[in-house]
């Protein structure tokens, strides 16, 4: 390739300058971006401990996606998915619902606010939806069972 850019700038003549000066701009550009998106062997763990630490801090935010998080911090969600998957052996979705369902186990159990009201301080919108994978994760359905058996996730 650079043998390539040596030879067009030795042919540059007035006609072709703002064609070899526009290639070789978008080529920097790929080379800058590709270098954001590819972390080195070094830094990968700290990707995953990266995001797994924005989602222990921000898990209430109904939004919060892996999507978001890697706009955030300019991170290729794919690659992120798989790593996350590598290192933790679970999805992020998976890690995510996990650390909802126990803030609301501590919740539940601490404290007597209501199903709804729980839903939302953990990040989910419909409180229904909360209950379908309360149930799921902790096997239960009632959730006031949090409270009377003070049932809660190890984390």
């Amino acid at each position: 390739l650079k043998s390539t850019w040596a030879y067009g700038i030795s042919k540059t003549t007035s006609d072709n300058l703002p064609l070899l000066t526009k290639g070789l701009f978008f080529y920097t550009l790929s080379i800058i971006s590709a270098s954001d998106h590819i972390p080195t062997e070094v830094s990968e763990k700290s990707v995953v401990e990266q995001i797994r630490s924005d989602i222990d801090t921000d898990y209430a935010n109904v939004d919060l996606s892996l999507e978001t998080l890697c706009d955030y911090r300019k991170y290729n969600s794919k690659y992120v998915s798989r790593r996350f998957r590598e290192e933790m052996g679970i999805s992020f979705s998976e890690y995510l619902q996990s650390c909802r369902i126990h803030h609301a186990c501590t919740l539940l159990a601490g404290t007597n606010r209501s199903v709804q009201e729980v839903a939302l301080d953990v990040g989910y919108r419909d409180a229904l939806y909360f209950s379908k994978v309360f149930k799921k994760c902790m096997g239960v359905t009632d959730l006031n069972a949090c409270r009377y058996c003070g049932w809660w996730f190890y984390w």
